[in-house]
């Protein structure tokens, strides 16, 4: 049971990951059409580097 758990939380946690970047994309790629490359391009960028980037913590539980 524990480990099907786990499994459920860590597919609905790629799931978000998956959708927080399609829409962080979305707005740089709206932003590039609009304004071209900007200081507001750079965010988005920075916050999906975070998430791809973010490490895994396992819990000892």
């Amino acid at each position: 049971m524990e480990s099907s758990e786990k499994a459920k939380k860590a597919r609905s946690k790629a799931i978000l990951n998956a959708l927080l970047i399609g829409f962080l994309v979305g707005v740089l790629v709206f932003g590039f059409v609009k304004n071209g490359f900007g200081f507001f391009a750079i965010i988005p960028l920075y916050f999906i580097y975070k998430l791809v980037n973010k490490p895994e913590s396992e819990d000892p539980e």
